[in-house]
């Protein structure tokens, strides 16, 4: 995704500017989105088809994730503690730069010792904060031929890929979908009092992820509902895919009941499979009678 239109969803969203998010999603209207899943089987049921069947998708806690930092509330309290020092020492004696004048290792005691309390005061606010939220990941449709999305997320090649039209998500879901920012700082202050500040604290902390992480393509379904709190995830209702794709190693129970399903539901279902001599993929329509 260009990188200037995510900023300018991310800073609609923040300002709660509808007309601009209306335009955005206008431009996105043939935007397609894709969303792998392990496919796998536990005890004889694969929750992934059941999801589907049912017509819901599933919100995940980020404590699941494979990524630590993500949603966590990794938070540089450095900068604040040498703030405060600087601001008492200029009340109560008038220095104004007492940072100038502390020696550089004591400088870093302080700091480090400090931030280490502000992070213990701040423990219990900053774990209610993160069992808080819930998304559901996607990514966009041109990553329907990588290696690693395949090999990572649909149980290496064995699960498959649904592929939904942007305007059903963004219709189904009242708090939209938004392109995930990829930097190389963490940016996060919690500090914000004000509905605006608090919605941009939540959207840097939920939305933001590591460079290394980019080539996902990722797209997000952002919730922090109060009656889920602190639980490993939810079923939200959910439209049903234009497109399913069959992973390569997908075994033959997954075939026959993504069959049957797509058979039911009307929906195109798609075989990956290796093209000869390359290390591509090529999604080859299974034809149903």
């Amino acid at each position: 995704m260009n990188n200037e239109l995510t900023l300018n969803m991310h800073k609609a969203y923040i300002d709660a500017d509808k007309k601009t998010l209306d335009e955005l999603w206008i431009q996105l209207s043939n935007f397609q989105l894709i969303k792998f899943y392990s496919g796998k089987y536990e005890n004889g049921t694969n929750y992934n088809l059941n999801s589907l069947k049912s017509h819901t998708l599933w919100m995940s806690s980020p404590h699941q994730f494979n990524d630590p930092f993500d949603c966590a509330m990794n938070i540089d309290y450095s900068t604040e503690v040498l703030q405060n020092v600087q601001q008492y020492y200029h009340q109560i004696y008038g220095i104004e730069n007492i940072l100038d004048i502390i020696p550089p290792d004591i400088k870093n005691i302080i700091s480090q010792q400090g931030s280490a309390i502000i992070k213990q005061l701040l423990s219990s606010h900053n774990k209610k904060v993160e069992d808080s939220i819930f998304v559901s990941c996607f990514s966009e449709a041109s990553n329907l031929n990588s290696l690693r999305m395949w090999g990572h997320y649909a149980n290496n090649h064995s699960g498959f890929c649904c592929e939904y039209s942007f305007t059903d998500i963004k219709n189904s879901c009242p708090s939209g979908c938004l392109p995930i920012k990829y930097s190389d700082t963490i940016q996060i202050d919690d500090r914000g009092k004000s509905p605006k500040e608090h919605t941009e604290y939540i959207l840097n902390l939920a939305y933001t992820k590591a460079s290394e992480w980019s080539y996902e393509q990722e797209w997000r379904i952002l919730a922090t509902p109060d009656e889920h709190h602190g639980k490993a995830g939810y079923s939200i209702p959910f439209p049903l895919p234009q497109k399913i794709y069959m992973g390569c190693k997908a075994n033959e129970s997954l075939k026959q009941e993504l069959i049957q399903f797509c058979k039911k539901e009307k929906i195109r279902l798609y075989q990956m499979e290796m093209v000869p001599g390359t290390y591509k993929l090529l999604p080859i329509e299974v034809q149903m009678s």
